[in-house]
């Protein structure tokens, strides 16, 4: 590293560290990193060293603030990859977890299984396995866990509308994807479809430190979407960052490189895809309620998010726009598997900040997110819920307009 280019040791990512407002502990802010980075220890890296390092949320929020622009994140993860085996706390959980995302075929085994666990446990409130359940869809007949009837190897027409569903709404909360479904037939265009052969984003195994693993889904997903070149939706605000971040992981490649530039180009998030819809005027509560965004870290600061949630849900009528919840909820992906205590302490401070509000309804686009709100929620026993926006509006669409325009639907 370029003497310009180190930790100025200034501070300012300490301000805004999820981890260090929950801990105190300063030698687990970005700045405390840097240093050891720069040490002695990092040639040899002890247990110690790598806890350190497994300790990071790869929010971005240190790199948002950064006086020199340091590329923090890129450098915990270049750190983890270095790491041999497992490391941190429950490593091998979360190496497991990793692999299994690699697969499809798995994940879409442990959904039917976690949905048939859902519907059948009789399981006490305070059990941790209720808890991890509840984020499974209350799915009716019409829908299967594994989206069979809604995935398909053929690709669309270029007026269509491919849709990169994330392993979350793919195979945890398929309601997701018929929300989106119906507010595309809405828009009186074709049903979206899911390509088959897609894989997860790789934001998992990038997280990791698993470079390679990373590239290769990179790869296969870049390849299965290559037959058009259709408009790729993206409901997963985590997925839409990792998916933007393909260029930089193939830029060895010249060849791939390319290929992941024209990806990225063809990737739409939610909120972009349907604010054009809203303004339209379509959309009102069936009854009043009062809502707020939470918006995820990639969404603030990755700089590739560019509408407004204002501008979304203030075109919805009955409802009251609370605003944007800007602050981590503490999932971090694998980090909430590895240290729960923290992460669970960095969810209380936001959900502190909604407590005023009588029964609100969060929105979050992101899946992690999504996760963490639903299991807290519950965990609190708290009358708040948080759904995805796609779920909402679906609920919100004119029901006697929409009946008019489709007399068969």
């Amino acid at each position: 590293m370029e003497p310009e280019q180190k930790c100025a040791g200034c501070g300012s990512c300490t301000v805004v560290c999820p981890v260090y407002r929950a801990t105190g502990n300063e030698t687990l802010t970005a700045r405390g990193k840097q240093r050891l980075l720069e040490s002695e220890l990092s040639g040899n890296p002890s247990s110690v060293f790598k806890d350190i390092f497994a300790k990071c949320l790869l929010c971005g929020a240190c790199e948002s603030v950064c006086p020199r622009k340091l590329p923090i994140i890129k450098s915990v993860v270049g750190a983890r990859s270095r790491f041999q085996g497992f490391y941190g706390r429950h490593g091998f959980r979360k190496k497991l977890v990793t692999k299994i995302f690699g697969s499809s075929s798995v994940l879409a085994s442990l959904a039917r299984l976690g949905f048939i666990l859902e519907k059948k446990a009789s399981l006490p409130s305070w059990s941790g396995l209720r808890l991890k359940l509840s984020i499974f869809d209350d799915l009716g007949e019409h829908l299967n866990p594994s989206l069979v009837e809604q995935q398909s190897p053929v690709m669309p027409a270029q007026d269509s509308i491919l849709l990169f569903s994330g392993c979350f709404a793919r195979f945890i909360q398929p309601s997701i994807v018929s929300s989106i479904n119906e507010l595309i037939l809405y828009q009186n265009k074709k049903s979206t479809v899911v390509p088959v052969d897609q894989k997860c984003c790789g934001l998992a195994a990038y997280s990791m430190g698993e470079l390679s693993g990373a590239r290769k889904l990179a790869m296969e997903n870049i390849d299965s979407f290559k037959e058009s070149e259709a408009t790729i939706l993206v409901p997963c605000a985590s997925c839409y960052f990792q998916l933007k971040r393909y260029p930089e992981l193939l830029a060895d490649d010249k060849r791939w490189y390319e290929r992941a530039l024209v990806f990225s180009k063809r990737l739409h998030t939610f909120e972009d895809f349907f604010v054009q819809l809203a303004r339209s005027g379509v959309f009102r509560a069936s009854k009043h309620c009062s809502v707020i965004q939470h918006s995820s870290c990639h969404q603030r600061f990755s700089g590739h998010f560019s509408s407004s949630p204002e501008e979304l849900y203030s075109l919805i009528d009955n409802i009251s726009y609370l605003g944007e919840l800007n602050q981590c909820c503490g999932f971090g992906g694998l980090f909430q598997m590895g240290y729960p205590e923290i992460s669970q302490s960095i969810f209380q401070c936001v959900y502190k900040k909604i407590g005023a509000y009588k029964h609100p309804l969060v929105l979050t686009s992101c899946s992690g997110c999504l996760i963490q709100w639903n299991q807290e929620l519950l965990r609190f026993n708290s009358s708040i819920s948080c759904q995805h926006p796609a779920q909402f509006l679906a609920s919100c669409l004119r029901r006697i307009e929409y009946n008019k325009k489709n007399n068969d639907y």
